[in-house]
């Protein structure tokens, strides 16, 4: 055999014994494009297919919250005596599944912040006009005292130039 393959990237080269490219009637190396490869399977592909997309994983869930025992398979091919799930174990996998079937609870100073957040909006709303003008009076006074525009000043565009 007086030639050989060699890849070059994405590309199979015939080469000869010399190791200089074979070249076609038209003085081009002779070289054929490789088609890329498809990408792997994402780890969440392949656990969506090892576990029947998810199914093997809810019937772990439900077996373990139940509390029915089971006996796991060692790699020499035996199994183990029957393993009853303790109730940390128990409590753990019926949290899980009541997270995945109402969602995850919200913390409880989410919770409180709302509710005040929600009384303060009450006690505003529930002011009229007049209460909330009267309210607000002394701040208003204070903001008219320290602007230079009531008082007849007028600001100087022109300084500091």
């Amino acid at each position: 055999m007086d030639w050989m393959l060699k890849r070059q990237g994405n590309k199979l080269v015939l080469r000869g014994k010399d190791g200089l490219p074979l070249k076609d009637e038209d003085g081009k190396p002779r070289a054929v494009v490789i088609p890329k490869d498809a990408s792997p399977a994402t780890w969440r592909a392949k656990l969506r297919r090892l576990t029947k997309d998810g199914d093997l994983l809810d019937e772990i869930l439900l077996s373990l919250a139940g509390g029915a025992a089971y006996q796991a398979q060692l790699p020499d091919g035996r199994v183990s005596d029957p393993i009853v799930p303790s109730p940390e174990v128990r409590r753990a996998a019926a949290v899980d599944l009541l997270h995945m079937l109402r969602g995850k609870p919200v913390p409880q100073t989410e919770v409180t912040k709302s509710e005040e957040e929600s009384e303060k909006m009450k006690r505003m709303s529930a002011y009229s006009d007049e209460a909330l003008i009267e309210a607000a009076r002394p701040f208003l006074e204070v903001v008219a005292r320290k602007s230079p525009l009531d008082s007849g000043e007028t600001k100087d565009e022109t300084a500091g130039e």
